[in-house]
């Protein structure tokens, strides 16, 4: 076994004694690591920055706002700002999607990107809406409940 093939097996078994090492360094250095982060961004500049993560140009970049009219590619909001605006990327390979508003950036992350739970959350959210309708007719929210 290389040295690289024991350092991955080593990280695996080891993987919850090295997630509580590093939360504890990044709890007592969180503000230089962000002030680091942040002088890394301005240093290099947005051209260089969404090359070298995203490998794309900042006029690609503003091909892709202008082609999507600065909305969202899921709600269809407008994006307020640079702030708001996320480049979606597929995470295992890479490669960019759209841009997409902060909250829904946030969504496809906590979903992890799972069509089947997103499909979950729909009918979750279905359920609800016509037991709700149904309770307005009259009904109580447990019959209708136990009847879908």
């Amino acid at each position: 076994m290389d040295h690289k093939e024991y350092m991955k097996k080593y990280h695996r078994k080891n993987r919850s004694k090295h997630l509580a090492s590093f939360k504890e360094y990044y709890e007592k250095n969180r503000a230089t690591i962000l002030a680091q982060k942040k002088n890394l961004y301005f240093q290099e500049g947005k051209r260089a920055y969404f090359k070298r993560k995203y490998k794309i140009s900042l006029d690609d970049l503003n091909k892709m706002v202008e082609s999507q009219n600065n909305e969202c590619a899921i709600c269809g909001k407008l994006m307020d700002g640079k702030s708001n605006r996320h480049l979606d990327h597929e995470h295992s390979t890479g490669k960019i999607r759209e841009l997409l508003c902060g909250k829904c950036n946030r969504g496809l992350g906590y979903f992890k990107e799972n069509t089947s739970t997103l499909q979950s959350a729909i009918h979750y959210l279905n359920k609800w809406r016509e037991i709700n309708r149904v309770c307005q007719s009259g009904y109580n929210a447990q019959n209708a409940l136990n009847n879908s």
